[in-house]
């Protein structure tokens, strides 16, 4: 038998578990961003759903975008992340010219970005 919904404070949001405020006009604000190339941030103190407003982008735009996570919590003490120079020679092929790149690909708007 499912529980009925909670109120999360340790992690990540679902709609379907939890409560949560309805985040749909943020993500339609994001996607216009994304559709125009601006550049958007998206920064706050602990538990303000970071992280679950990151999630929710990936599948809101999915059905138009290929969309790609780093996540750079898990990988700042790795070795390949010791500086700028490891970072960018491990995560991007050098024999590329640095800058944005937009591919169409199917129906599909692909953004290489190289550091």
């Amino acid at each position: 038998e499912r529980m009925g919904r909670c109120f999360n404070i340790t992690g990540s949001c679902f709609p379907e578990l939890h409560y949560m405020v309805d985040i749909t006009d943020r993500l339609a604000e994001i996607k216009e961003m994304v559709r125009k190339g601006d550049y958007f941030i998206i920064n706050r103190g602990r538990q303000y759903g970071k992280t679950t407003t990151l999630r929710a982008l990936e599948g809101y735009l999915s059905d138009e975008y290929y969309v790609a996570g780093m996540d750079f919590q898990r990988q700042m003490s790795a070795a390949k992340f010791k500086d700028e120079y490891t970072f960018s020679s491990y995560r991007y092929n050098k024999s590329k010219e640095p800058g944005i790149k937009t591919v169409q690909y199917e129906d599909k708007v692909l953004i290489e970005a190289v550091a």
